[in-house]
């Protein structure tokens, strides 16, 4: 005659061992980290990286031509930081990229609106300004912007 094991007994002791488990590692994961590099990380809020995941991510799907994803993920960055013109400027080379100049040169319009003072790259911007209208045929344009970027370059 074969015994037969308590599945209950068993069900009701696993139960405990993994209740018990979660809440040992729940108070590991609430202790202090100490390291003598955490004060010099710079703390970002997390919609910062997700913001700069987001144009990463967008660069990437644009480099394999991937325009769609590309695209959505721009919009993404776009809607957690509107103020930003990196994520307008990827927009508007992706639409480049599909010969969609006249919503280039708008998105492209739309990130020159947003330059503040001291912004790091705005020869890329002015760059593809004037490859947008070297494109659209707009020649004066073109050499306006284009000597702007080399200006600033």
């Amino acid at each position: 005659m074969k015994k037969k094991f308590p599945i209950k007994g068993i069900i009701f002791l696993s139960f405990f061992l993994l209740f018990g488990l979660s809440l040992s590692a729940q108070n590991y994961f609430d202790e202090p980290i100490f390291s003598p590099l955490a004060d010099k990380i710079p703390q970002y809020p997390s919609s910062s990286i997700l913001y700069k995941q987001y144009l990463e991510s967008g660069n990437y799907y644009f480099n394999q031509g991937l325009y769609r994803e590309a695209k959505e993920l721009f919009w993404k960055a776009i809607h957690l930081y509107p103020q930003n013109p990196d994520a307008y400027i990827n927009l508007g080379i992706v639409h480049m990229g599909q010969d969609n100049l006249d919503s280039a040169l708008r998105i492209l319009k739309d990130a020159e609106a947003r330059i503040y003072p001291d912004y790091q790259q705005i020869e890329i911007l002015f760059y593809n300004l004037g490859k947008c209208n070297f494109l659209k045929a707009d020649y004066q344009q073109a050499i306006f912007y284009f000597e702007k970027a080399l200006a600033e370059f």
